[in-house]
Formats: C-alpha cells, sequence, structure tokens
C-alpha cells in the first residue's frame, strides 16, 4: 500500500505527465507537507478558524515551490487540482465544526 506522499505523487505523475525529474523536486514539498498537516492535525491549542487559516498557508507556501517546476499546461491542471482538494477538505473541516457546534446546542438545551 503507498504512503500518502507516494499515493499523491503519484496522482500528480498521471493528471500532469511529470517526468521523472519533476517528481524528484517535488516529492520533498510533498513530504514537507505531510508533516505540516500532519503537525497541524495534532495540534490542540488552536481553534478550527485558525486551523483552516494555517492549512490555507500551509498549501499556499507548497503550491508556490511547486508550481514553478511545472510548464504552463502542468500548472493549470495543478491549480485546478488543488482547488478541488482545498474545497473537499474545508468542507468536511467546516461539517466537523457545524457538528460540534450542534452537539454543544444539544448539551446546554
Amino acid at each position: 500500500m503507498l504512503n500518502p506522499v507516494s499515493a499523491t505523487l503519484n496522482s500528480f505523475s498521471i493528471e500532469l505527465g511529470l517526468n521523472e525529474q519533476q517528481k524528484q523536486q517535488i516529492l520533498p514539498f510533498l513530504q514537507d507537507e505531510v508533516k505540516q498537516l500532519g503537525a497541524l492535525k495534532k495540534n490542540t491549542s488552536l481553534k478550527p478558524e485558525q486551523k483552516l487559516e494555517q492549512l490555507k498557508q500551509i498549501g499556499s507556501a507548497i503550491d508556490a515551490k511547486i508550481t514553478p517546476l511545472l510548464d504552463q499546461q502542468q500548472q493549470q491542471k495543478f491549480q485546478a487540482i488543488r482547488e478541488e482538494k482545498r474545497r473537499e477538505l474545508f468542507e468536511k473541516l467546516g461539517n466537523a465544526v457545524i457538528d460540534k457546534a450542534e452537539a454543544k446546542i444539544q448539551q446546554v438545551m
């Protein structure tokens, strides 16, 4: 079974048509992103809104490192993929926040 970084790199490789050099250049950035996201997930001192903001910052920083390694066509595909993944993640996080709020309301009533 592939680890999350390998799975992501595989997905990008296929969808973006990455060459071997691009894969080698992008891999460390994806590994760094996974570490940062793992640390963010474990950080219980942040409020959900703060986590969302940090999530955006991490994604933007990684995107800024990866984008210059891609040609114009790959950049467009990459941005579309990342936007879709972000949308899915924000929906998931937003639903978790709503569920917590609803649970608190139920406890109070």
